[in-house]
């Protein structure tokens, strides 16, 4: 599992990956601000391990940078507010 990247609107390193649900359903939240990702279920994956690195993977790919711009991941449409503009 790669090493989760500092949050997109506090810019702390404090993001821990948690559960919900008695550990089927997995995301990544910041410890500071308590920005959070999507919740990635396992029932879904049907994999504990590969759900923890999905999370991980959303919450490290939240923002793509293109052409000097930022811009939302489109999955993370749905969760939570970053602006998309200049960087």
């Amino acid at each position: 599992m790669s090493e989760l990247l500092p949050c997109p609107f506090c810019g702390r390193s404090d993001a821990e990956i948690e559960y919900v649900n008695q550990d089927i359903s997995f995301y990544v939240e910041c410890k500071v601000c308590l920005a959070c990702g999507p919740i990635i279920h396992s029932i879904k994956n049907n994999d504990k391990d590969s759900s923890k690195i999905e999370a991980s993977e959303l919450w490290n790919t939240r923002i793509v940078r293109e052409q000097g711009k930022v811009y939302l991941n489109p999955v993370w449409k749905n969760y939570g507010q970053i602006h998309e503009g200049d960087e």
